[in-house]
C-alpha cells in the first residue's frame, strides 16, 4: 500500500495523556502494534506531514539546511524515546528536560484582556431545543476518553 500521501498528525491530545503516554511516539507505537512497518510509520509522522503543509523544504527529514529534532529510541519494537536532540544539543534524556528555562514575561497590557459580559456558569452551557421529540445524532464521550461510538438521542417531550 502506498502511504506516501498519508500524514499522521494530532492536535487533540490532553496534556495528561501526553505526559502519561507520549505524543507522536505513542502514535508510532500504535501504528507499529497495528503492523505498520517502522519506516512507513516514521515517514507518516515526519516527511508526509511536512509535505502536506508544504514545509518539506525546511522540516520532515534529515538533510543539510533543514531543521530537525532527532529522537533517539530504544529498540525498534519498543519505540521508547531515550534522548531528544534539538538545535544540535541533547535537550532531553530518559524523560527529563535538561535545559530549564524561565517562564516568559509578558507586558501588563497583554494580561487580563478578556472581558466577559456575564460570568460563566453551568447555565451558560444549557442549550434549548425549539422542536421537542426530534431525533439527532450524538457522540458518546465517556470520562475524557476518545469518542467511543455514536448514536441517536431523542429529546424529551414537554408535558
Amino acid at each position: 500500500m502506498d502511504t506516501s500521501r498519508v500524514s499522521i498528525i494530532t492536535d487533540d491530545l490532553h496534556t495528561v495523556d501526553v505526559v502519561r503516554r507520549g505524543h507522536m511516539d505513542d502514535i508510532v507505537r500504535t501504528m507499529l502494534s497495528m503492523g505498520v512497518p517502522l519506516c512507513k510509520a516514521i515517514q507518516m509522522v515526519t516527511l508526509n506531514a511536512a509535505r502536506a503543509f508544504d514545509l518539506d523544504k525546511e522540516v520532515g527529514g534529515l538533510a543539510p539546511g533543514r531543521r530537525a529534532d532527532i529522537n533517539i529510541v530504544a529498540r525498534e519494537g519498543e519505540f521508547r524515546v531515550r534522548k531528544v536532540v534539538a538545535g544540535g544539543k541533547v535537550v532531553a534524556e530518559d524523560g527529563v528536560f535538561l535545559h530549564p528555562y524561565k517562564p516568559a514575561a509578558h507586558a501588563p497590557c497583554l494580561l487580563n484582556t478578556a472581558r466577559l459580559k456575564h460570568p460563566i456558569t453551568p447555565e451558560s452551557f444549557r442549550y434549548e431545543v425549539a422542536t421537542m421529540g426530534c431525533r439527532t445524532r450524538v457522540f458518546e464521550n465517556l470520562r475524557r476518553r476518545k469518542v467511543v461510538g455514536g448514536g441517536a438521542a431523542t429529546s424529551p417531550s414537554r408535558r
